[in-house]
């Protein structure tokens, strides 16, 4: 039982980051007047405003969350994974989730748009994105904000089927432990700005 929770908490978790990137650029579609009318002081195209850059941002984030949820899904929520599990009970909520599962699939592009546009490094078998010969890309994604909410509604049906399933398992989770409690995150208070003055001079000589 301890690999499906732990497939089942992983899963949980990208459900529930999904639905928060979500709301928060339903969000930023309901502010977007406000939002346009901070500028960002330091970044050099002087018309670029908030909305349009966290709504942009948030948007390739989205994308690498749907797909991070979709692999989950496919390589560990399956018999031969969690083959100390009964099979017939993974099959039963893989039966429930063919639906939504299937509407998924017509976003064909979700994985290949996250490695070669936003995980990576704009490359396409060694080939650069911005080369002058590089024809035009096409990606079938979850781009339109309704687009966004339908896979975050699949997501949480997803989630709730396998609860429903596997209640048990999902009762025993120690819902006082977060994710920060089984990492250290290591930072450091600097002077920037002291710093790249410092950088400028090494660098720029």
């Amino acid at each position: 039982m301890g690999e499906l929770k732990n497939v089942i908490k992983t899963l949980f978790n990208l459900q529930t980051q999904i639905f928060l990137i979500v709301e928060t650029l339903n969000e930023i579609g309901n502010n977007y007047q406000v939002l346009r009318k901070i500028k960002l002081e330091n970044f050099f195209d002087k018309s670029m405003n908030f909305e349009v850059s966290s709504h942009t941002l948030l948007s390739n984030y989205s994308i690498i969350m749907f797909s991070s949820f979709i692999e989950e899904y496919d390589k560990y929520f399956n018999p031969s994974h969690l083959s100390g599990i009964d099979s017939l009970r993974i099959i039963k909520v893989k039966e429930k989730n063919r639906a939504g599962i299937k509407r998924i699939r017509m976003w064909k592009d979700i994985s290949r748009f996250r490695n070669h546009m936003v995980a990576h490094s704009f490359r396409f078998k060694n080939k650069s994105f911005f080369s002058d010969d590089m024809e035009e890309l096409r990606f079938k994604i979850p781009n339109k904000i309704s687009e966004k909410n339908l896979f975050a509604g699949i997501a949480h049906l997803i989630c709730l089927n396998i609860r429903d399933e596997f209640i048990e398992c999902v009762t025993a989770f120690d819902n006082n432990q977060v994710m920060l409690d089984k990492m250290k995150l290591i930072g450091e208070d600097i002077d920037n700005e002291k710093e790249l003055i410092e950088l400028y001079a090494q660098m720029r000589s």
